[in-house]
Protein backbone atom coordinates (compact mmCIF):
# COMPACT_ATOMS: atom_id res chain seq x y z
CA UNK A 1 0.00 0.00 0.00
CA UNK A 2 1.40 3.71 -0.79
CA UNK A 3 2.55 5.25 2.03
CA UNK A 4 0.04 8.07 1.70
CA UNK A 5 -2.97 5.79 2.28
CA UNK A 6 -1.63 4.40 5.51
CA UNK A 7 -2.84 6.79 7.42
CA UNK A 8 -6.45 6.37 8.58
CA UNK A 9 -8.53 8.64 6.51
CA UNK A 10 -10.90 11.46 8.81
CA UNK A 11 -8.87 9.49 11.57
CA UNK A 12 -11.04 6.37 11.12
CA UNK A 13 -11.22 4.82 7.99
CA UNK A 14 -8.46 2.24 7.90
CA UNK A 15 -7.73 1.27 4.26
CA UNK A 16 -7.32 -2.57 3.66
CA UNK A 17 -7.59 -3.72 0.31
CA UNK A 18 -7.80 -2.80 -3.03
CA UNK A 19 -11.36 -3.86 -4.95
CA UNK A 20 -11.62 -1.91 -8.12
CA UNK A 21 -9.65 0.68 -10.10
CA UNK A 22 -10.77 2.74 -13.26
CA UNK A 23 -9.49 5.57 -15.12
CA UNK A 24 -9.77 8.01 -12.92
CA UNK A 25 -10.66 6.60 -9.13
CA UNK A 26 -9.84 3.00 -7.30
CA UNK A 27 -11.98 1.81 -4.46
CA UNK A 28 -10.68 0.30 -1.35
CA UNK A 29 -12.49 -1.88 0.90
CA UNK A 30 -12.05 -0.06 4.66
CA UNK A 31 -12.58 -0.70 8.51
CA UNK A 32 -14.92 2.26 10.35
CA UNK A 33 -13.57 2.51 13.48
CA UNK A 34 -15.83 4.22 14.73
CA UNK A 35 -18.84 2.48 13.73
CA UNK A 36 -16.99 -0.97 13.72
CA UNK A 37 -17.81 -1.79 10.21
CA UNK A 38 -16.38 -2.56 6.68
CA UNK A 39 -17.12 0.23 4.05
CA UNK A 40 -16.29 1.17 0.72
CA UNK A 41 -14.23 3.88 0.25
CA UNK A 42 -13.56 6.10 -3.30
CA UNK A 43 -10.06 8.02 -3.97
CA UNK A 44 -9.23 9.88 -6.95
CA UNK A 45 -6.21 8.41 -9.04
CA UNK A 46 -2.88 9.98 -7.55
CA UNK A 47 -2.23 11.67 -11.17
CA UNK A 48 -5.52 13.70 -10.99
CA UNK A 49 -4.75 15.60 -7.30
CA UNK A 50 -3.94 18.42 -8.77
CA UNK A 51 -7.10 18.44 -11.57
CA UNK A 52 -9.16 21.31 -9.76
CA UNK A 53 -12.25 20.40 -12.76
CA UNK A 54 -11.97 17.01 -11.89
CA UNK A 55 -11.99 17.33 -8.15
CA UNK A 56 -14.75 19.51 -8.15
CA UNK A 57 -16.43 17.16 -10.38
CA UNK A 58 -15.51 14.14 -7.37
CA UNK A 59 -17.00 16.06 -4.82
CA UNK A 60 -20.36 16.94 -6.33
CA UNK A 61 -20.79 12.96 -7.34
CA UNK A 62 -20.91 12.97 -3.22
CA UNK A 63 -23.58 15.31 -2.66
CA UNK A 64 -25.29 14.35 -5.67
CA UNK A 65 -25.12 10.48 -4.63
CA UNK A 66 -25.81 11.29 -0.88
CA UNK A 67 -29.33 12.26 -2.31
CA UNK A 68 -30.28 9.29 -3.79
CA UNK A 69 -31.22 6.87 -0.77
CA UNK A 70 -32.95 4.24 -2.49
CA UNK A 71 -32.24 0.18 -1.90
CA UNK A 72 -31.05 -0.21 -5.54
CA UNK A 73 -28.88 2.57 -5.31
CA UNK A 74 -25.10 2.36 -3.46
CA UNK A 75 -25.79 4.48 -0.35
CA UNK A 76 -23.07 7.43 -0.05
CA UNK A 77 -21.91 7.52 4.13
CA UNK A 78 -19.65 10.18 4.58
CA UNK A 79 -16.88 12.25 2.16
CA UNK A 80 -13.74 14.09 3.51
CA UNK A 81 -10.71 15.67 2.10
CA UNK A 82 -7.02 14.73 3.37
CA UNK A 83 -3.97 16.35 2.01
CA UNK A 84 -2.78 13.17 0.81
CA UNK A 85 -5.47 11.87 -0.68
CA UNK A 86 -7.70 14.84 -2.16
CA UNK A 87 -11.38 13.87 -1.75
CA UNK A 88 -12.83 10.99 -1.18
CA UNK A 89 -16.37 9.37 -0.65
CA UNK A 90 -17.24 6.54 2.08
CA UNK A 91 -19.77 4.02 0.57
CA UNK A 92 -21.95 1.50 1.71
CA UNK A 93 -19.42 -1.80 0.64
CA UNK A 94 -21.72 -4.87 -1.41
CA UNK A 95 -21.04 -7.72 -0.98
CA UNK A 96 -20.58 -10.16 -4.32
CA UNK A 97 -19.42 -9.07 -7.55
CA UNK A 98 -20.25 -6.54 -10.15
CA UNK A 99 -22.48 -7.27 -13.01
CA UNK A 100 -18.82 -7.10 -15.48
CA UNK A 101 -17.74 -9.65 -13.23
CA UNK A 102 -20.52 -12.21 -13.43
CA UNK A 103 -20.13 -12.03 -17.28
CA UNK A 104 -16.73 -13.10 -17.51
CA UNK A 105 -17.67 -15.28 -15.60
CA UNK A 106 -20.81 -17.01 -17.23
CA UNK A 107 -21.32 -15.22 -20.30
CA UNK A 108 -24.73 -14.41 -21.05
CA UNK A 109 -27.70 -15.14 -18.92
CA UNK A 110 -30.35 -16.73 -19.10
CA UNK A 111 -33.11 -14.32 -20.56
CA UNK A 112 -35.33 -14.29 -17.02
CA UNK A 113 -32.35 -13.83 -14.88
CA UNK A 114 -31.48 -10.85 -17.37
CA UNK A 115 -34.50 -9.21 -17.05
CA UNK A 116 -34.73 -9.57 -13.56
CA UNK A 117 -31.43 -7.79 -13.23
CA UNK A 118 -32.70 -4.82 -15.54
CA UNK A 119 -35.55 -4.17 -13.99
CA UNK A 120 -33.58 -3.24 -11.08
CA UNK A 121 -31.42 -1.38 -12.93
CA UNK A 122 -33.89 0.33 -13.97
CA UNK A 123 -36.27 1.10 -10.66
CA UNK A 124 -32.94 2.87 -9.64
CA UNK A 125 -32.31 4.98 -12.72
CA UNK A 126 -36.04 5.65 -12.92
CA UNK A 127 -35.32 6.86 -8.63
CA UNK A 128 -32.45 9.24 -9.87
CA UNK A 129 -34.50 10.43 -13.27
CA UNK A 130 -37.13 11.34 -10.68
CA UNK A 131 -34.88 13.40 -8.77
CA UNK A 132 -33.26 15.49 -11.54
CA UNK A 133 -30.23 13.61 -12.35
CA UNK A 134 -29.01 11.36 -15.68
CA UNK A 135 -26.03 8.68 -14.62
CA UNK A 136 -24.19 9.10 -17.74
CA UNK A 137 -22.18 5.83 -17.50
CA UNK A 138 -24.57 2.86 -17.27
CA UNK A 139 -22.04 -0.40 -17.44
CA UNK A 140 -22.04 -3.61 -16.55
CA UNK A 141 -18.97 -2.58 -14.15
CA UNK A 142 -21.50 -0.15 -12.65
CA UNK A 143 -23.89 -3.01 -11.34
CA UNK A 144 -23.46 -4.60 -8.05
CA UNK A 145 -25.05 -8.11 -7.28
CA UNK A 146 -25.32 -9.57 -4.22
CA UNK A 147 -27.45 -12.73 -4.02
CA UNK A 148 -31.19 -10.82 -5.31
CA UNK A 149 -29.95 -7.86 -4.49
CA UNK A 150 -29.04 -5.19 -7.54
CA UNK A 151 -27.54 -2.00 -6.57
CA UNK A 152 -26.78 0.98 -9.27
CA UNK A 153 -22.76 2.57 -8.51
CA UNK A 154 -20.78 5.66 -9.27
CA UNK A 155 -23.07 8.58 -10.17
CA UNK A 156 -19.23 10.21 -10.68
CA UNK A 157 -20.23 11.77 -14.10
CA UNK A 158 -23.71 12.31 -12.94
CA UNK A 159 -25.09 15.49 -13.81
CA UNK A 160 -28.57 17.29 -12.12
CA UNK A 161 -30.18 18.06 -15.11
CA UNK A 162 -31.79 21.34 -13.93
CA UNK A 163 -28.60 22.18 -12.42
CA UNK A 164 -27.18 26.04 -13.83
CA UNK A 165 -23.27 24.67 -13.44
CA UNK A 166 -22.50 22.20 -15.72
CA UNK A 167 -19.10 21.27 -14.89
CA UNK A 168 -18.99 19.25 -18.42
CA UNK A 169 -17.27 20.80 -20.86
CA UNK A 170 -19.29 20.80 -24.32
CA UNK A 171 -16.71 18.82 -26.43
CA UNK A 172 -15.72 16.04 -24.35
CA UNK A 173 -17.73 13.00 -24.12
CA UNK A 174 -17.92 10.96 -21.11
CA UNK A 175 -19.29 7.30 -19.95
CA UNK A 176 -17.59 4.24 -21.82
CA UNK A 177 -17.74 4.05 -25.33
CA UNK A 178 -18.99 0.61 -25.46
CA UNK A 179 -22.57 1.77 -23.94
CA UNK A 180 -22.56 5.64 -25.13
CA UNK A 181 -26.32 6.81 -26.10
CA UNK A 182 -25.58 8.65 -29.74
CA UNK A 183 -26.36 11.83 -28.22
CA UNK A 184 -23.36 11.20 -26.03
CA UNK A 185 -21.33 10.77 -28.81
CA UNK A 186 -22.31 14.09 -30.36
CA UNK A 187 -21.72 15.40 -27.52
CA UNK A 188 -25.44 16.59 -27.26
CA UNK A 189 -27.90 17.37 -24.30
CA UNK A 190 -28.67 14.50 -22.49
CA UNK A 191 -31.69 13.38 -20.84
CA UNK A 192 -33.31 9.94 -19.01
CA UNK A 193 -33.21 8.69 -22.32
CA UNK A 194 -29.59 8.37 -22.82
CA UNK A 195 -29.70 6.35 -19.73
CA UNK A 196 -32.37 4.22 -21.42
CA UNK A 197 -29.85 3.39 -23.81
CA UNK A 198 -27.06 2.22 -22.26
CA UNK A 199 -29.11 0.07 -20.27
CA UNK A 200 -30.48 -1.21 -23.50
CA UNK A 201 -27.09 -1.99 -24.16
CA UNK A 202 -26.13 -3.91 -20.85
CA UNK A 203 -29.29 -5.92 -21.37
CA UNK A 204 -27.99 -6.97 -24.72
CA UNK A 205 -24.85 -7.99 -23.15
CA UNK A 206 -26.62 -9.78 -20.74
CA UNK A 207 -29.30 -12.00 -23.27
CA UNK A 208 -26.20 -12.84 -26.27
CA UNK A 209 -23.22 -12.36 -24.28
CA UNK A 210 -21.47 -9.62 -25.86
CA UNK A 211 -22.54 -6.03 -26.52
CA UNK A 212 -24.36 -5.28 -29.81
CA UNK A 213 -21.42 -3.27 -31.73
CA UNK A 214 -18.22 -3.93 -31.67
CA UNK A 215 -15.05 -2.45 -33.15
CA UNK A 216 -11.01 -2.21 -33.06
CA UNK A 217 -11.29 1.67 -32.03
CA UNK A 218 -13.13 3.67 -29.59
CA UNK A 219 -13.84 5.61 -32.33
CA UNK A 220 -15.18 3.27 -35.01
CA UNK A 221 -17.23 1.65 -32.21
CA UNK A 222 -18.84 5.20 -31.72
CA UNK A 223 -19.40 5.55 -35.12
CA UNK A 224 -21.53 2.62 -35.28
CA UNK A 225 -23.78 3.82 -31.99
CA UNK A 226 -24.69 6.46 -34.89
CA UNK A 227 -25.07 4.45 -37.45
CA UNK A 228 -24.82 1.12 -37.01
CA UNK A 229 -28.51 -1.02 -36.81
CA UNK A 230 -28.63 -3.25 -33.45
CA UNK A 231 -28.72 -7.12 -34.43
CA UNK A 232 -32.05 -8.59 -33.08
CA UNK A 233 -30.98 -10.36 -29.64
CA UNK A 234 -33.36 -13.78 -30.99
CA UNK A 235 -31.03 -13.86 -34.23
CA UNK A 236 -27.89 -14.53 -31.81
CA UNK A 237 -29.95 -16.35 -28.99
CA UNK A 238 -32.95 -18.04 -30.13
CA UNK A 239 -34.19 -18.60 -27.02
CA UNK A 240 -34.70 -14.36 -25.93
CA UNK A 241 -38.62 -14.13 -26.82
CA UNK A 242 -40.04 -11.75 -29.26
CA UNK A 243 -41.16 -9.73 -27.18
CA UNK A 244 -38.01 -9.31 -25.28
CA UNK A 245 -36.35 -8.14 -28.97
CA UNK A 246 -38.88 -5.67 -29.52
CA UNK A 247 -38.22 -4.10 -25.88
CA UNK A 248 -34.31 -4.28 -26.32
CA UNK A 249 -34.52 -2.68 -30.05
CA UNK A 250 -36.84 0.12 -29.02
CA UNK A 251 -34.43 1.00 -26.27
CA UNK A 252 -31.31 1.09 -28.71
CA UNK A 253 -33.13 3.49 -31.43
CA UNK A 254 -30.77 6.14 -32.78
CA UNK A 255 -33.51 8.95 -31.80
CA UNK A 256 -34.12 9.24 -28.12
CA UNK A 257 -37.92 9.99 -28.73
CA UNK A 258 -38.13 6.57 -30.75
CA UNK A 259 -36.77 5.08 -26.86
CA UNK A 260 -38.60 4.77 -24.16
CA UNK A 261 -39.04 8.36 -22.58
CA UNK A 262 -38.24 7.06 -18.68
CA UNK A 263 -36.26 4.09 -17.14
CA UNK A 264 -39.58 3.73 -15.59
CA UNK A 265 -41.44 3.08 -18.87
CA UNK A 266 -37.99 0.55 -19.71
CA UNK A 267 -38.91 -1.11 -16.44
CA UNK A 268 -42.42 -1.15 -17.06
CA UNK A 269 -42.37 -2.78 -20.59
CA UNK A 270 -40.23 -5.76 -19.08
CA UNK A 271 -42.99 -6.26 -16.87
CA UNK A 272 -45.56 -5.90 -19.63
CA UNK A 273 -43.64 -8.45 -21.72
CA UNK A 274 -45.82 -9.75 -24.56
CA UNK A 275 -48.32 -6.82 -24.44
CA UNK A 276 -45.47 -4.25 -25.70
CA UNK A 277 -45.54 -3.19 -29.13
CA UNK A 278 -42.57 -3.23 -31.15
CA UNK A 279 -41.61 0.22 -31.70
CA UNK A 280 -41.75 2.20 -35.34
CA UNK A 281 -39.08 0.62 -37.41
CA UNK A 282 -38.12 -2.54 -35.57
CA UNK A 283 -37.17 -5.67 -37.17
CA UNK A 284 -38.27 -7.26 -34.25
CA UNK A 285 -41.51 -9.38 -34.79
CA UNK A 286 -44.60 -8.77 -31.88
CA UNK A 287 -45.40 -11.61 -29.71
CA UNK A 288 -48.51 -12.95 -30.59
CA UNK A 289 -51.96 -12.25 -28.04
CA UNK A 290 -51.38 -13.58 -24.52
CA UNK A 291 -54.13 -15.90 -23.49
CA UNK A 292 -53.63 -16.07 -20.26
Amino acid sequence: MPERLQTPLGGRYKLERLIARGGMAEVWEAHDSLLDRQVAVKLPLAHLLDRADFMERFRREAVASARLGHPNVVSIYDTGQEESVGAYIVMELVAGSSLRQVLRAEGRLPWERAVEIASKVATALAFAHEHGFVHRDVKPANVLIHDDEVKVADFGIAKAALAAEDLTQTNMTLGTVRYLSPEQVEGRALDARSDVYSLGVVLYEMLCGCPPFDADTDIALALKHLTAEPPVPSAEEPDVPAWLDAVVLRALAKDPADRFESAGAFRRALAARDRLEPAAGSTASPAPPSTA
